[in-house]
């Protein structure tokens, strides 16, 4: 095994590395864009479209984990474990949302 060798082994795994990262950080995306269009507007127009970003993000991680002709391996599952803090994290914070808006909505 030669020096040029070695270092193309590293350059491939940046590479894949960040594949991965990218992958991770696609599905999150909406939620920054969408938050963002929602703080310029009402309240209850940020509050709306928070929760369908939640909603969105493991729809498009699963949808990228899935698709195993069009993203790379490494892409796919940063897209998959992103998908999986989605459910994780939308469903503990729809709740605690749900959870007050309860009063409210009575």
């Amino acid at each position: 095994m030669s020096i040029a060798d070695t270092t193309e082994n590293l350059a491939e795994i940046e590479i894949k590395r960040r594949n991965y990262w990218l992958g991770f950080v696609a599905p999150i995306s909406p939620i920054f864009i969408l938050a963002t269009i929602g703080f310029a507007s009402s309240e209850l127009d940020a509050l709306v479209g928070f929760m369908c970003s939640l909603f969105l993000w493991p729809l498009i991680g699963f949808g990228i984990a899935k698709s195993k002709g069009t993203f790379e391996k490494s892409f796919r599952a940063g897209a998959g474990i992103s998908a999986v803090i989605g459910l994780i994290f939308g469903g503990l914070l729809g709740l605690r949302i749900f959870s007050l808006l309860g009063d409210a909505l009575r």
